[in-house]
């Protein structure tokens, strides 16, 4: 049975794939390169390949006409092509990522997702659960992305203060 259509990823889900190589892409299909770039347009979609990640489902699954391949449309916010026909033989992995809470700015290329205690930026654990990390593990793991959060905390609470004190300004002039 097709992962895909097991899986059923539907549109505005966020799933978590990890690509095949293009060695082995190439080694699995009986093509010239070309066609293989053509088929899963490499060119226009490098670096989703290369880095895999979280993405944004913009279709659910369908079955390809020429072929018994079954793919999903994603967002592909790492290479700015908005709309990326995924093909199963391409995958190694995917799976769904429950999220109450998902950004996506195809401008900065990225996709940050929430998940419980844990945020995931292009799919890379941006915050983890440290406690439950901590007791994993005998070393004491530091998040070095805290520092990036405390700025970004700063930065909002410093324009939240100029807001209050612009809307403050308007009223008592208005």
């Amino acid at each position: 049975m097709s992962i895909l259509k097991e899986l059923n990823p539907q549109k505005g889900e966020v799933v978590r794939i990890k690509f095949k190589s293009i060695n082995d892409l190439m080694d699995n299909i009986n093509m010239p390169f070309h066609e293989v770039e053509e088929y899963y347009d490499l060119q226009n979609n490098i670096k989703a390949y290369i880095a895999g990640g979280d993405f944004l489902v913009d279709a659910a699954y369908s079955k390809d006409e020429n072929s018994d391949d079954t793919y999903i449309e994603i967002k592909n916010h790492l290479d700015k092509t908005y709309c990326f026909p995924v093909h199963e033989s391409a995958i190694v992995s995917i799976e769904i990522i429950e999220s109450a809470e998902t950004f996506v700015s195809n401008d900065l290329k990225i996709i940050a997702v929430r998940i419980g205690n844990e945020m995931y930026v292009n799919g890379h654990p941006m915050i983890w659960n440290e406690s439950e990390q901590n007791e994993y593990s005998d070393k004491n793991k530091e998040n070095h992305n805290r520092k990036l959060l405390r700025m970004f905390e700063n930065f909002i609470a410093d324009l939240a203060v100029q807001d209050s004190f612009q809307q403050l300004e308007e009223k008592e002039e208005g």
